[in-house]
């Protein structure tokens, strides 16, 4: 199995005239079908069916499979996986107009949050002291943007490690250096995170157990998504 690891980024906006949701859905599994049609919030319906897809698209590309091949399971802690697939691991992300998807052979987590107004106090309660204080020594101006860089390095962080409500959020620290670069308290050098620019108002981080990070995010599009699947 030869692949590169990858990130990749759906723009829902930019691809408004290409989403024919009765001919999408026809891809997914029926059990997804039947929780995307239960949800009352038609926007994240939207964005959990492109998601689903932009993962298999993503699969049927790296593995050289068929759609109708993969079978998604769950982990203990909730965490998909492919049925009878080793060494390929994935990982999922959506916010407003953003779907983002990454897969390598190790595993990653991903997340992409969209800045809006937030009460700095929630910080003091999931984070720990020193993000605490990071965040509150930064320009008034520039704090929630902050915020959203420490929750989305964490929540990729523990993504990655794949042992989701388990681990508390404020149980491990997120430092970031003089240069920039985030680390993980309690696993340094083993661990590697890492953030990407793809929008202003959006804050999205990885964190791979692979230092070889794509040097971008790949934009895709729905027919790059249908080519794969059909």
């Amino acid at each position: 199995m030869i692949f590169m690891f990858g990130i990749y980024g759906l723009n829902i906006e930019k691809n408004q005239d290409r989403l024919d949701i009765p001919r999408l859905v026809q891809y997914i599994s029926p059990g997804k079908q039947q929780r995307i049609n239960a949800l009352q919030d038609r926007q994240e319906a939207r964005r959990i069916l492109l998601g689903d897809l932009l993962i298999r698209s993503i699969a049927c590309r790296n593995l050289k499979v068929r759609n109708d091949e993969i079978q998604f399971q769950i982990s203990r802690y909730g965490k998909p996986y492919l049925e009878g697939v080793d060494d390929y691991c994935f990982n999922l992300s959506h916010s407003g107009r953003w779907v983002i998807g990454a897969a390598d052979r190790r595993p990653v987590g991903v997340d992409v949050e969209e800045i809006v107004p937030i009460e700095l106090d929630v910080a003091r309660h999931y984070f720990s002291a020193a993000e605490f204080a990071y965040i509150s020594n930064q320009p008034e101006s520039l704090r929630t943007a902050a915020f959203y860089d420490i929750w989305t390095l964490k929540e990729s962080y523990i993504k990655a490690l794949g042992c989701g409500l388990s681990k508390d959020l404020n149980s491990f620290t997120i430092n970031i250096t003089p240069d920039g670069k985030a680390v993980v308290s309690e696993s340094p050098g083993e661990v590697f995170l890492r953030q990407y620019e793809i929008d202003e108002k959006y804050r999205l981080s990885v964190c791979a157990f692979n230092i070889d990070f794509p040097d971008r995010i790949e934009i895709v599009d729905v027919n790059w998504i249908l080519e794969a699947l059909q």
